[in-house]
């Protein structure tokens, strides 16, 4: 804990327990003599001090600024990590290939195919029937991609607003006085 030795230019330095008895010297140039261990019931408080003269707390990062700072980089981190994630693998989809494509592509395997493979096919189609109708796979890989995209935009928002918060703090905190 510490108290406030007053220097006679009107400054107010800071001791400590610690401090007892020694000499230490005022911003002014003036040798101060640091009271014994008794004379500290004298001195005031540094925090009695602070909140009578209506300042805010010497630490910057003390109370709720601290603990939200670490929160925001926390927050930051955790959102930050998983947003290079979905963004890395949304890049690693192809999605270009569309029902056009799917289509020329069926064009493309019937024109190459024997007349003879085409008759028996036909005929496997007429007995059987075509079968319950799926989704071509470019369908889900869109889906997914646009899933990765929306994870991608969630977090990497998420991130945005603690960096914004942390760096808010970082700037508006108060210069801790030596």
């Amino acid at each position: 804990m510490e108290h406030l030795l007053s220097c006679s230019c009107g400054r107010k330095i800071p001791v400590s327990r610690s401090q007892a008895g020694q000499e230490i010297t005022c911003e002014c140039g003036q040798l101060l003599q640091v009271p014994t261990l008794r004379g500290f019931a004298q001195l005031p408080l540094a925090e009695s001090e602070t909140l009578t003269a209506g300042s805010t707390d010497r630490r910057p990062w003390g109370g709720w600024r601290g603990t939200i700072m670490a929160v925001s980089v926390a927050v930051f981190a955790l959102s930050a990590i998983p947003c290079a994630y979905y963004s890395y693998i949304r890049s690693q989809i192809d999605v270009s290939y569309g029902i056009e494509d799917e289509i020329a592509a069926g064009n493309q395997a019937f024109d190459a195919m024997p007349l003879e493979n085409m008759v028996a096919d036909w005929s496997n189609l007429e007995r059987v029937g075509l079968g319950p109708k799926d989704k071509p796979p470019f369908y889900y890989w869109k889906r997914y991609a646009r899933e990765q995209d929306i994870s991608a935009m969630v977090t990497g928002v998420i991130a945005a607003i603690s960096a914004i918060m942390a760096i808010a703090l970082w700037v508006t905190a108060p210069k801790a006085r030596k």
